[in-house]
Order: C-alpha cells, then structure tokens, then sequence
C-alpha cells in the first residue's frame, strides 16, 4: 500500500472534490475498508488521508 494508492483510492469513494469532504465521507470510508481490509491496512490508509487532509488544511490556510 501506497500513500498514492490509498489516495486514490479515496478520492474515487467519495466522487467528490476534496475541498467537499466532510467528517462523514471520511467515516463512510473508513467502515468500507473495515470490511475488507485488515486493521493494519486500515490503518495505513487512513493515515495516508489524514495526512492529505492536514496538508490541504495547512496549505489552504497560508
């Protein structure tokens, strides 16, 4: 698993701009990859958006 690849991922759930992401898509996602991935997966990929996120909030803010 890649950070682009979880990214992407992402990006395709939620058919959306990620300026238009709210806590839900993020919640939504996350319970999608419960079911099919392990928890370390999961939790590789959720880092991976949470860090995309924390980057588009910082940038956006400066």
């Amino acid at each position: 698993m890649t950070y682009t690849s979880a990214i992407k991922q992402f990006l395709a759930f939620i058919d959306k701009e990620l300026r238009s992401v709210v806590l839900e898509d993020f919640q939504l996602w996350v319970r999608s990859l419960e079911m099919r991935y392990s928890s370390h997966m999961v939790k590789n990929k959720v880092n991976a958006i949470k860090s995309l996120l924390s980057f588009g909030q910082i940038n956006e803010t400066t």
